[in-house]
């Protein structure tokens, strides 16, 4: 009887340390996917950017002035209202890149 509670004791154990193990690969795996995200944003920002930069200097004309407030409360406003990212983007002449941008950077509500 004391074998079978010790083999069940250790058996407790390791348990324990699996799903320790197993806690530390959850939270590195959110953290990598925090990483991702961000980088994810960065890289359409920098696409942004990039596109502008290449517009200017091949001559053609500026589309926009930039994300101004207004536009981040008019993009806000359509989508309450229920509008589809390439909508909103259609509707405000801008690319649907530069409204998921916009609509990742707003505050949670």
């Amino acid at each position: 009887m004391t074998s079978l509670q010790t083999i069940l004791d250790e058996t407790d154990k390791r348990i324990a340390i699996v799903t320790s193990g197993q806690n530390g690969v959850t939270k590195v795996e959110e953290r990598l996917q925090k990483l991702s995200d961000e980088i994810s944003e960065r890289m359409s920002l920098l696409e942004h950017l990039a596109r502008t930069e290449i517009d200017s200097k091949e001559g053609s004309e500026p589309r926009n002035e930039g994300i101004t407030p207004q536009l981040k409360q008019r993009v806000r406003a359509l989508k309450k209202q229920g509008w589809k990212n390439d909508e909103i983007a259609h509707s405000l002449k801008r690319s649907k890149t530069e409204i998921d941008l916009i609509l990742e950077m707003l505050p949670a509500e």
